[in-house]
């Protein structure tokens, strides 16, 4: 029976094996015919087939629409490519059309036509035109393509390539771009490929013709290549330059003719850049640049502002020189007999580029025979233009006869030099005059020669006979025997020394006359008005006219003699005026020019006297002032650390005190996931975070907030709590243990110092009074402030059931420290306090200012509660423009009273003394229950305390009469509802500090209950300050750059060093101030001082008033020798006022002074 029950077990095994491989095979092959029928269905039949897309993911095409079954391909010959479940790959790399057939759960067939080449592509760029400079030699063109797909099926880009280039023209990028494209038929599709960075060569910038920038663009799928095109996307061309001037001197070189100020230069030798960068500075229409350092031709360009070049060619190569004076040969007849003659050296400047140069010379002859004086000179800061010939006038030299002789000759021996850029070269060097000298022409410059006969007339005198000749002139001296001319009374001409250096004199001997040259500084197109001399008698009774002889140059003037008008531009000669006479100067002008007059005596003679010559000052220094607004905002976002339960870190420690509790993290409950376990099973379960160890000792101060989720409510001795460990003593170990704890009937809760420190301490207890006892929810615990003082070093959070069971979920604690910068004061019941909220605020966190009332006797100037946070700003800004805004939240306990204010008080300084001398009041009220009121938050009163402002009433009106307070009323407030405060502030002086705060005019409650709560947030200022320009200082406080002007405010002086060479210095301002010269010490040496219109003359420790001036534009300063000229103009330059101030001090600073507030606008100094 054995035997045969195993035969059979074995047959009906097998049996049962064929019956499940026939079922298997029968239905394979039910499904192979189904799908093969589904093959030639989509073969053959086109009844259910709709159009779709094509979209490309990697190397497959998915066929839009669906789901499908089953995915067909075949090639435009009807060769099949793929067949199968999956989504079918993307063509081959050959051109062609690709039909793609899917088959959707209804039996419908979608399909799509996939066409491999057959495109074309479009490049365009960001720019049509760019104009490159050589400041601008570089420049980004962002480059998109347009793929157009003209036929009719889906086409396919993989690679979209190009690069840009021109001729002289270097590109770099775009980046490829390596994205499927699919576009569908007859349509496009764009894509950026980003920016290309260009550089032009200089031989282009310098003139090149404009270029097209051409883009080599291709496009591919997988390894063919569909498209390849060139293509033009902007054209490059180089401003033309225009053609400058330029000067040169102290070793500076000058280019001209800049329509606005100049940005960049640079010095080509040939077409290689030698020098560049930005000009040092500029003056009116010129930009100073560096001067070449080595000999050949240059060229300088200069880029101004507005992208305009200007082009001078400058050379530094050898020049010809030669001398001659206005006479050729002198006939002597007598021992110390004396001939003078005018000196010129003639320059030509053989370059193709303007040549500066220095030029010395010293007088060559026989100095036994004759003595000449000067036998020396220079010229300097001479530019010849090129192919430029000029004489230049050195000097009336006088040679005395030291014996007899039949000829000698006078030479001149010529050095031009040129220095700059720390190089020196030798453009030419040789002697005029003497024939040894090969290098020189060999002509005389004067001959003198021993005339026969005897001396006639009046020595010193003689006949003289003019002969001109181009470029030469001959005065020959022969005796005769001619009367003398008529004797004419000199006239002496005193100069006014005081008004040096803007006045200067030099003496010219004409004939037997001085003729004086007065050469004065000038602002262009301002109008001036000097006494610039007195002219007096040598022989009394003296009567003289002033005769306009000739004049040179397009200007207004008016010389007046005594008071009466002598000549003009118009006008040729007056009357004459009696000696000692003023002459006074008046003249408006915008170019150099000059005027000689005659002196003429009536029915006697006339003679040359005065060449009075005005030259317009240029402009050496000039500064205006700007700055932006800057908003800076407090969110009281940055004091809060946070801790989550997401790590382990070694400062959190998790224990519990028998094998029944519990304390870890739990992956499966959490606010998100993960939190802390605690469970209390006859014992207590906790998490102790050492909180020196994960952000350092806090003050205890701070603000805590935890999120809890109670199991099941707690009940009878239950307990939830949270132990604090504070350090007291400051050694860094705790020595305090406050414990904040919730139980329904326990008051025991348990202390844990021992527990985590290893020694107990004493402990405080405090019941949580506003608990939430909810299971089943996240809820939130907030302690405002953990402890009156001290440092807290660690805190736990633990349940703790002595004789039950409790068990709560921990997460997302937050520990928030007031900032250092914030100093609280608070006066009131229970709970008064200022802390950071961690769970309320625009967004979250907030500063809280809570406070109940101090009494309960129904007047506010007694019973007042305040919360008051004082926020010292890290600098102070400006009071004048700032703006100050702050969010608020107001809540109050539904057992209050309704006799509330919320205010923002504003700390200026006014007199920068750093101390707030007044109070900006921004304040909200809901006083509908009572009176309210507000204290300062800045002023104690003799005891220390704030001092009263006001009492708000029930209509929200507050009487403050202290000028020390600006109080505004910015409206009602309703409990639940947030507000703004905000005010914009028009004062002097600074904000150094914002204060928050809360008051309750009367009547406490225990506990919370009549709390107010403030939740501050968003706390901004949008100011304009920023530090003043190079080379300005300050003493006091305060002064900065804000929006278009420097602000002085407060009590400050800002000044900056006189400017070298500096003769007046023009300003625009308003407020109250002073602008002065001051000493080393910053005393006033002279200036004006300014209130609104009205204008008072500074001379040392006098003023003297000038009136008021509503028209004043500028104030114009010029420290003068041992004058101070004080000019007050109108906008067009007139002359509104002036002072005229003697002083012996010697000037140091040019500046401001305010104990109230300047607005200075600009300052230029011209010499």
């Amino acid at each position: 029976m054995r035997g045969l029950s195993t035969v059979a077990s074995f047959v009906v095994f097998l049996a049962a094996f064929t019956v499940v491989m026939f079922s298997i095979f029968y239905f394979y092959g039910l499904l192979r015919e189904a799908t093969q029928k589904g093959v030639a269905a989509i073969y053959s039949s086109i009844t259910y087939d709709t159009a779709a897309n094509i979209s490309m993911s990697g190397g497959a095409c998915g066929v839009g629409g669906g789901p499908y079954l089953y995915y067909v391909v075949t090639d435009s010959g009807g060769g099949l490519l793929y067949n199968g479940t999956s989504p079918p790959p993307c063509p081959p790399g050959r051109p062609g059309l690709y039909l793609y057939r899917a088959v959707r759960r209804d039996g419908g067939v979608s399909t799509a036509v996939v066409s491999i080449g057959g495109v074309w592509l479009s490049a365009a760029s960001n720019a049509s035109v760019v104009v490159l400079n050589d400041y601008r030699r570089t420049f980004a063109l962002a480059l998109n393509v347009t793929i157009y797909n003209p036929t009719g099926g889906y086409a396919v880009v993989t690679n979209i390539t190009a690069s840009l280039g021109a001729p002289q023209i270097n590109c770099s990028g775009p980046p490829a771009y390596n994205q499927p494209v699919v576009v569908p038929p007859g349509g496009s599709k764009t894509v950026q490929l980003g920016a290309a960075v260009c550089a032009a060569s200089y031989d282009f910038v310098l003139g090149g013709r404009p270029a097209s920038v051409v883009a080599n663009i291709s496009a591919r799928y997988k390894n063919l290549t569909l498209y390849t095109s060139s293509q033009p996307v902007a054209t490059a061309y180089t401003a033309q330059p225009t053609r400058g001037n330029f000067t040169a001197g102290g070793g500076r070189c000058l280019v001209g003719y800049m329509p606005e100020g100049a940005v960049y230069y640079v010095l080509l030798s040939g077409s290689t850049p030698i020098l560049n960068g930005t000009p040092q500075w500029q003056s009116p229409g010129y930009a100073v640049v560096p001067c070449p350092n080595s000999g050949g031709l240059f060229r300088y360009r200069v880029v101004s502002s507005s992208g305009s070049v200007v082009e001078v060619p400058v050379a530094v190569g050898r020049i010809l020189a030669w001398a001659e004076s206005n006479i050729t040969v002198a006939y002597v007849n007598s021992i110390n007999q004396t001939i003078r003659f005018d000196l010129y050296l003639r320059f030509t400047n053989p370059n193709t580029g303007f040549t500066p140069f220095n030029a010395t010379y010293s007088l060559v002859y026989n100095n036994s025979l004759l003595s000449c004086s000067p036998t020396n000179g220079s010229l300097n800061n001479i530019v010849l233009q090129p192919g430029d010939t000029r004489a230049v006038y050195a000097d009336t030299v006088a040679c005395t006869v030291l014996g007899k002789f039949n000829v000698t000759n006078v030479g001149v021996k010529i050095d031009a030099v040129y220095t700059g850029g720390g190089y020196s070269q030798t453009l030419y060097s040789g002697v005029v005059g003497v024939a040894s000298y090969a290098a020189a022409p060999n002509w005389v410059v004067v001959r003198v020669v021993w005339g026969s006969g005897a001396a006639a007339g009046t020595p010193g005198y003689g006949v003289a006979q003019f002969v001109y000749r181009r470029g030469l002139v001959s005065l020959l001296w022969t005796p005769a025997a001619a009367p003398p001319p008529p004797v004419c009374p000199a006239t002496r001409v005193y100069l006014d020394t005081s008004l040096a250096p803007l006045l200067s004199a030099s003496w010219r001997l004409v004939g037997n006359y001085n003729v004086t040259t007065l050469s004065m500084k000038i602002y262009p197109g301002w109008p001036e008005d000097y006494t610039v001399a007195t002219l007096a008698p040598t022989t009394a009774p003296q009567q003289v006219s002033l005769v306009k002889a000739a004049s040179y140059g397009s200007a207004q003037y008016s010389v007046y003699l005594g008071g009466l008008l002598q000549f003009n531009e118009s006008l040729s000669f007056n009357n004459p005026v009696s000696l000692p006479a003023p002459l006074r100067w008046v003249t408006k002008a915008s170019g150099p020019y000059w005027v000689t007059a005659n002196a003429s005596v009536a029915a006697l003679c006339s003679y040359p006297l005065l060449n009075l010559t005005a030259t317009p000052m240029s402009k050496l220094y000039s500064q205006t002032f700007s700055c932006g607004t800057t908003t800076y905002v407090e969110g009281f976002g940055g004091y809060c650390s946070f801790f989550g339960f997401d790590t382990t870190p070694p400062w959190l420690i998790l224990k519990a005190s028998n094998r029944l509790s519990a304390a870890y993290i739990s992956d499966r409950v959490g606010n998100p996931v993960p939190s802390l376990y605690t469970e209390g099973n006859n014992g207590w379960g906790a998490g102790f975070i050492n909180v020196t160890q994960w952000v350092g000792p806090v003050s205890a101060g701070s603000s805590f907030s935890i999120q809890y989720y109670l199991q099941a409510a707690l009940s009878g001795t239950d307990y939830l709590q949270v132990n604090f460990f504070i350090d007291v003593n400051g050694d860094g170990r705790p020595d305090q243990e406050v414990i904040y704890y919730y139980s329904v009937n326990g008051r025991t809760p348990a202390a844990l110092a021992y527990n985590f420190y290893g020694y107990a301490i004493p402990t405080t207890s405090i019941l949580l009074t506003n608990f939430q006892n909810t299971q089943t929810t996240w809820l939130t615990l907030t302690i405002p402030q953990v402890y009156s003082s001290g440092k807290i070093v660690g805190f736990a959070v633990a349940t703790y059931s002595p004789n039950g069971n409790t068990k709560v979920y921990w997460d997302n604690i937050k520990l928030c420290v007031l900032p250092n910068n914030i100093a609280v004061y608070t006066r009131g019941y229970s709970y008064t306090q200022v802390y950071i909220d961690p769970n309320t605020g625009n967004p979250a966190p907030s500063l809280a200012t809570e406070v109940d009332a101090y009494g309960a006797s129904g007047n506010p100037q007694t019973d007042w509660g305040a919360a008051i946070a004082v926020y010292k700003l890290a600098q102070p800004v400006p009071a004048l423009g700032t703006t100050v805004s702050v969010w608020g939240l107001y809540q109050k306990d539904a057992n209050d009273l309704s006799n509330n204010v919320a205010y923002v008080s504003v700390g200026v300084d006014a007199n920068g003394d750093g101390q707030v001398d007044k109070e900006y009041i921004l304040y909200r009220s809901d006083t509908g229950g009572g009176p309210g009121a507000i204290v300062s938050a800045f002023f104690k009163d003799a005891a220390g305390n704030p001092v009263y402002v006001c009492t708000v009433d029930t209509t929200g009106a507050c009487a403050a009469t202290d000028p020390r307070f600006v109080v505004v009323n910015l409206g009602a407030m309703t409990s639940g509802n947030s507000y703004t405060w905000s005010y914009t502030l028009n004062d002097q002086g600074a904000v150094v500090a914002i204060a928050l705060a809360a008051t309750d005019g009367s009547y406490y409650g225990e506990g919370y209950s009549g709390d107010v709560w403030v939740y501050w947030d968003n706390l901004q200022l949008q100011y304009s300050a920023c530090p003043l320009p190079a080379g300005w200082s300050v003493l006091g406080a305060y002064a900065w750059q804000s929006y278009n002007y420097l602000l002085a405010s407060g009590s400050v002086a800002v000044y900056r060093g006189l400017v070298a060479g500096g003769l007046t210095y023009v300003s625009n301002f308003t407020g109250v101030g002073a602008y002065a010269v001051f000493d080393s010490s910053l005393t006033p040496i002279f200036g004006v001082s300014i209130s609104g219109s009205g204008f008072s003359a500074l001379c040392g420790s006098s003023a003297v008033s000038l009136g008021s001036l509503p028209s004043a534009a500028w104030v114009e300063l010029r420290p003068l020798s041992g004058l101070g000229d004080i000019i007050v103009r109108d906008q067009y330059g007139n002359i509104l006022a002036r002072y005229g101030c003697p002083y012996t001090a010697a000037p140091q600073y040019i500046g401001y002074k305010t104990t109230n507030t300047l607005k200075i606008y600009n300052i230029t100094a011209l010499g």
